[in-house]
């Protein structure tokens, strides 16, 4: 399996999508994190969206108005200082 950085990756990322539809997968690392790229195969025809949807789930929402309380906690210290 082939292993490139993440620069190498943005420079020639078409040649490795290209790649991993041929099945061979590629790795991409950074900082010693891998993500692998991979061709994706849905299990039964018309199921293709539902997988894609279970294997990556939506992110999770930050609770409603952390990012105000966060803010007032930083000018907070900041008059402090």
């Amino acid at each position: 399996m082939k292993t490139v950085s993440v620069r190498e990756a943005k420079i020639c990322f078409d040649e490795l999508v290209d790649e991993a539809l041929d099945g061979r997968p590629v790795l991409v690392e950074r900082r010693g994190r891998r993500v692998i790229v991979r061709r994706f195969e849905p299990s039964e025809a018309g199921a293709g969206e539902i997988e894609f949807s279970a294997a990556f789930p939506p992110a999770p929402r930050e609770p409603r108005g952390a990012a105000a309380r966060v803010g007032r906690a930083i000018q907070r210290v900041r008059r402090r200082a």
